[in-house]
């Protein structure tokens, strides 16, 4: 790769912006880097009007050009995009039958909070991705162990004996 020096003249290349709060975010680095390509999709979508009935902007964008976009895979770019949902960054809408999400990019209430680190929980109703509650399903190997690992009724215990003087255990 060139380089050169830049000078009052220098026409800049493309760039994002990074928003400051990510950068003490308690999210992992492809989170972060998926979050700085919804916010600068979002302030194009700001630029043309793109905003639902409530005025809140909104933006589509597939899980597969966003992969494209992260270098990653698609099952890593899902995962990104539900660690910004449990972090409250991102809320995604479904727009009907085999249609890519709406996607609302959100900012933080204050700019030095951490948000995956507060007490952000999704709106009522909506799926927050891992880390719910309750078990998973179980499978054969989860309910062979749980049938193997039960124990039988209370083993005996030395209390339960009597012994006469001379008997041994």
């Amino acid at each position: 790769m060139k380089t050169a020096f830049l000078y009052c003249d220098t026409r800049l290349p493309g760039y994002y912006q990074y928003p400051k709060f990510l950068l003490s975010a308690d999210l992992s680095p492809t989170a972060k880097t998926a979050y700085m390509l919804l916010y600068d999709r979002a302030r194009l979508s700001m630029e043309n009007g793109w905003e639902d009935e409530s005025g809140r902007i909104y933006i589509h964008y597939t899980i597969k050009k966003l992969a494209e976009a992260l270098g990653r895979g698609p099952t890593a770019t899902k995962e990104a995009l539900k660690e910004l949902d449990r972090a409250g960054l991102l809320y995604r809408a479904h727009d009907g039958f085999s249609r890519p999400s709406l996607l609302y990019v959100k900012l933080p209430n204050e700019p030095d909070i951490r948000p995956h680190g507060s007490d952000s929980r999704p709106p009522e109703g909506r799926f927050s991705g891992l880390g719910g509650g309750g078990s998973p399903s179980p499978n054969k190997k989860t309910m062979n162990k749980n049938l193997w690992s039960k124990k039988s009724p209370r083993a005996p215990r030395l209390e339960d004996y009597s012994f006469k003087e001379g008997e041994s255990f």
